[in-house]
């Protein structure tokens, strides 16, 4: 079972060669030792530098550049969903960045020991912290327990409607475990990005 990816990253990108070198530096910097992780990067109809990026920075690591012409990063994740090896997933977004290095050598164990379908964890922003935020990476999931549930086509709400299916699916709510060391680092309203373009009215602005 050597050939066992542990973990894979779904990253959907779409031109963002001024926003993705953050995250790609905090991947550098993971520690990684004794996990097997696959780093699978979504490009939706990408018009700029973002693949000459990647390729740069991701040459020491198993990643796949995946490309797609779909306008949604719900729909972009679906692709890389589609194709994920990994034991976890957990939903990066390309413009956001990792805190914390040695993350994965505890909640990957504990995921493991627990076996836990899903885990929190804690997240800080240039904008608001607020725990019950129900965006996807804001949580690592085991692979068996997505199942065949796939990312709606609405955005920005896809996240929502996501975890509103896996978390609420029956009668009862899933208990979740939660990481409290500051892991992630949430980007709010980098601009064109969908949350910054989100209208009042719940459209997205052309």
């Amino acid at each position: 079972m050597d050939d066992v990816i542990d973990i894979s990253f779904i990253i959907p990108c779409h031109n963002l060669e001024l926003y993705i070198k953050p995250l790609l530096l905090s991947i550098q910097a993971l520690n990684l030792d004794n996990i097997k992780s696959e780093f699978l990067f979504v490009l939706d109809d990408c018009t700029d530098n973002t693949e000459n990026i990647i390729n740069e920075y991701m040459s020491n690591f198993n990643y796949q550049i995946l490309k797609c012409n779909v306008h949604s990063c719900g729909l972009a994740r679906n692709v890389a969903l589609d194709q994920a090896q990994g034991t976890y997933i957990w939903f990066l977004d390309g413009d956001d960045w990792l805190i914390y290095p040695n993350a994965l050598q505890d909640i990957i164990p504990i995921m493991n020991s627990e076996e836990l379908n899903i885990i929190q964890i804690k997240f800080i922003s240039n904008y608001f912290n607020m725990e019950y935020f129900s965006m996807v990476w804001q949580y690592i999931y085991r692979r068996s327990f997505i199942g065949n549930l796939r990312f709606p086509s609405i955005q920005p709400n896809e996240d929502v409607v996501f975890n509103k299916k896996l978390l609420f699916a029956g009668e009862q709510s899933i208990e979740l475990s939660y990481y409290p060391i500051p892991t992630y680092f949430y980007n709010y309203c980098r601009p064109n990005s969908n949350m910054s373009q989100y209208k009042q009215n719940g459209e997205i602005s052309e």
